[in-house]
């Protein structure tokens, strides 16, 4: 027999398809597409490099930090920004469930902030 948070999230889950339904097909798309490309954005890493420039090259398309007069270029990266697959939604939609449920529960622990 199943638990009651899995027949919870069992509803909740049959819920959130209807209202999905309900929605005209591009807005459900569009939600769908936002939901996949936040999963993907969550999941990557970002890496940023700078290579200071020696005094004689001009700082025209660099960065200039003015507390030391160094010039920098620098480059950004994404790593991992793969697209998340739509099957696996129930699955992401749990993790951020269990996510919410971790935060919640440490902040409850932590007590009012100042």
């Amino acid at each position: 027999m199943e638990d009651a948070s899995a027949l919870v999230e069992s509803a909740s889950a049959a819920v959130a398809r209807a209202a999905l339904r309900r929605l005209p097909r591009p807005q459900a798309l569009a939600l769908l597409r936002d939901f996949l490309t936040a999963h993907a954005a969550k999941d990557c890493a970002i890496m940023i490099t700078l290579q200071r420039l020696p005094d004689t090259v001009a700082c025209d398309d660099a960065v200039h930090d003015e507390a030391t007069g160094a010039c920098c270029r620098f480059k950004l990266a994404f790593l991992d920004l793969d697209l998340k697959h739509a099957a696996r939604m129930p699955a992401y939609v749990a993790l951020d469930r269990q996510i919410q449920a971790a935060v919640t529960d440490i902040a409850s622990c932590a007590g009012p902030t100042p």
